[in-house]
């Protein structure tokens, strides 16, 4: 982490009360203080560098030639005074000096004769680590754990750092990456089916292991690549992630690197070696048989994919993307940045005052608030997996969330309100300030009313549609048709087999022919034996007609005339099919109608409101809203979803059951909302096209709809 060390030489308080203090206190930089030239955003900045702790101060030109003074024999008084001989206009005044003072001495690079008299003046030591035990108290989903000084071990492995972070290292990392995807290029629907059972238990002991050695080459990227460009890796441990360790290593002295694209990989090394990792595990999945080896490699390839895309490349989170894109908009501290331009900019808007160095950026500002939303977002995210596992851990969670992200953030924002910074704001404006913004977040939670709107997916679909069901159990032996071709009314759809009828078939015949002609022998000799053998001969007939019937079954036909919706035929050929499976489906070519599958939760709301206001986006049409009408919803909850699409085994996002091979089954059980399409003006978008309907419910105030969300939560997924 980089501190900034800014002067304001324009400012026109040249003198400071408390001046006495300090102007006779003999200042130097601490001898282990390392300096280095740096270039950001085409201005030259000094960067002190503390190697025991790992911090850094950055501090302009100016600043920079007022501490070559500071040389432990002048006072900080006549350093100043000869400053003002030297290049007056350049030199601080003494509230802008002693700011700085404070900042340096807070950082610990700054040496002084008389310690006592600076720890009783500025910030101390015990201050300064209570205010950092605050800050990991407020992480406390992330808990680190210093153990193991890695340098000597880093050094031995330099000679293979730099073949690996070289122009022949970047040929094998594309060839790996390259190779992977071809791989992965047909076998997508089979990479992402055991998607739901990712966390299942007995997959959790593979998951972890998974989980822990992505982290550990991740880490040792980091510090290998760091230790290679010429930082110092000095720091390796292990962190709580939400309780669970992981590995993680402080390479914060690649600030000292001067390449600005040697920190940007320095920065992306961690990401790079999990692409690395994970296109091994592809090819170990993609050339093993079902095994430990499979399932392991599968693991490695979703964790070291997925967490680089959604986690460590993402700048909102204070990891890898983060600290890239600080290095490529040349904005050090880029949170503390945007933080302090979120200040600035809202003294300005409220109180009217320009705050020395003011220079809001929007991109800064943007930056602040997303960040923010984001991180608390993935934080209750991440408590509601724990709560679901652990119910009274992620209470505790929840409640240390409430506090230190909700109650605490509040509480000092109105303590920034109401606390004189020096600005001119008169006490009474202050609080007439905080008493607004109270009353606005008031109103917003409980009184101003918004839109109650939830969306579904669905397919399109005609009104007369009809399901094909299997009436006998059997495997596939031929499809006629293709999904999306004309049918009529008893057309052959799809051929099933059963050898085990076929042969029950021919049992029974031959027993027909045997007691038949038992009963041709002794009509003559033994009359009163023949009605014995009748009877056996009806048993043998009716069981005849049952499997016949169900032989009969194994030919499925078109119930209706229409259009034929039917999975792949090459997915279905040699398939078995179980009685009563919805294999297929006859779609009317009439008017269509937009079928959506409506959680349990949502559904009794439905019902409840006259109708509600419906809009349907279409996949494949943009942001286009087509409007409709709900035309009934279905009185009674079933598990059956219209079309497999919809399912997160073919990429949707409803649950299914994996066991079920159509794909149909859904693990709890919905609704389904019949909505008629009304804005299409003469277009066809398809039978089988999936999408969303918005349905809206009326109007509550934002406070009611959190409220209303949180009770389904807590019903839903803890039966409370």
């Amino acid at each position: 982490m980089v501190a900034d060390g800014f002067m304001n030489t324009s400012s026109p308080r040249l003198f400071h009360d408390n001046w006495y203090q300090v102007s006779e206190l003999r200042f130097r930089l601490n001898p282990w203080v390392r300096v280095h030239r740096q270039t950001w955003r085409g201005e030259l900045w000094f960067l002190l560098s503390d190697p025991f702790t790992g911090k850094h101060f950055r501090i302009q030109p100016e600043t920079w030639r007022f501490i070559l003074l500071l040389d432990g024999r002048l006072t900080l008084d006549e350093a100043w005074r000869r400053s003002l001989e030297i290049c007056p206009g350049e030199t601080p005044g003494q509230v802008e000096l002693i700011t700085l003072l404070a900042q340096v001495n807070r950082e610990n690079l700054l040496g002084c004769d008389r310690p006592r008299d600076l720890e009783a003046l500025f910030e101390g030591q015990e201050r300064i680590r209570a205010r950092e035990w605050r800050s990991r108290l407020m992480n406390f989903l992330f808990i680190p754990i210093p153990l193991w000084n890695p340098d000597s071990f880093l050094r031995k492995l330099l000679p293979l750092g730099r073949l690996i972070f070289s122009i022949f290292g970047l040929l094998v990392w594309t060839g790996a990456l390259a190779a992977a995807l071809a791989s992965l290029a047909g076998s997508t629907e089979r990479l992402m089916a055991p998607i739901q059972g990712m966390l299942a238990l007995e997959n959790l002991p593979w998951l972890y292991l998974s989980w822990a050695l992505v982290k550990l080459v991740h880490e040792m990227g980091h510090a290998l690549c760091c230790r290679t460009f010429g930082g110092q890796v000095t720091l390796m441990g292990i962190m709580l992630l939400v309780f669970a360790p992981i590995p993680y290593v402080d390479t914060s002295s690649a600030w000292m690197v001067r390449e600005r694209w040697k920190r940007v990989l320095i920065n992306a090394s961690g990401m790079v070696s999990e692409l690395f990792l994970a296109s091994l595990a592809a090819l170990v999945w993609c050339f093993t048989g079902q095994g430990v080896i499979h399932s392991l490699a599968w693991n490695i390839a979703m964790i070291a994919s997925v967490s680089t895309i959604i986690f460590n490349i993402n700048p909102l989170l204070r990891l890898d993307g983060y600290y890239i894109l600080s290095d490529l908009a040349d904005i050090p501290n880029l949170h503390q940045r945007a933080v302090q331009s979120l200040s600035q900019t809202f003294d300005r808007v409220v109180f009217g005052v320009v705050p020395p160095h003011f220079s809001p950026e929007i991109f800064l500002c943007l930056y602040g608030l997303a960040s923010g939303l984001y991180r608390i977002t993935i934080s209750v995210l991440i408590i509601a997996m724990v709560a679901e596992k652990f119910f009274e851990v992620g209470l505790i969670l929840g409640l240390l969330c409430l506090v230190f992200w909700v109650i605490a953030p509040l509480f000092g924002f109105f303590r920034y309100l109401l606390t004189d910074r020096g600005m001119g704001v008169s006490p009474a404006r202050r609080v007439l300030t905080a008493a607004t913004l109270a009353g606005l977040m008031a109103a917003l939670l409980l009184a101003i009313p918004f839109p109650v709107i939830f969306s579904v997916p669905g397919v399109v679909c005609g009104r007369g549609d009809s399901d094909i069901i299997v009436s006998s159990s059997g495997r596939v032996n031929q499809v006629f048709f293709k999904s999306g071709e004309q049918v009529n009314e008893g057309d052959v759809i799809i051929q099933l087999e059963d050898e085990q009828l076929d042969l029950e078939m021919k049992r029974l015949q031959a027993r027909s022919d045997e007691i038949g002609a038992a009963i041709s022998a002794l009509s003559a000799l033994e009359p009163g034996r023949v009605e014995f053998h009748r009877l056996q001969m009806g048993a043998v007939k009716t069981e005849m007609d049952r499997v016949s019937r169900l032989i009969d079954g194994l030919t499925i036909k078109a119930p209706v005339q229409g259009i034929l919706w039917l999975p792949d035929p090459s997915r279905l050929q040699g398939q078995w099919l179980r009685r009563g499976q919805v294999t297929a489906r006859v779609l009317d070519s009439g008017l269509l109608q937009f079928h959506a599958t409506i959680p349990q939760e949502q559904g009794t709301r439905l019902y409840e409101m006259k109708n509600p206001r419906v809009m349907v986006r279409l996949s494949g049409m943009g942001f286009r809203n087509l409007s409709a009408n709900l035309d009934r919803i279905s009185p009674s909850e079933r598990n059956l979803l219209p079309s497999a699409s919809l399912g997160m085994a073919a990429g949707g996002s409803i649950a299914v059951d994996l066991q079920d091979t159509s794909g149909l089954k859904t693990r709890e059980p919905c609704f389904d909302a019949f909505v008629e399409l009304r804005g299409l003006k003469g277009e066809n978008p398809g039978f089988g096209r999936t999408g969303r309907a918005f349905f809206k419910l009326g109007q509550l105030p934002l406070g009611h709809q959190l409220l209303r969300w949180f009770r389904q939560l807590l019903q839903k997924r803890y039966q409370l």
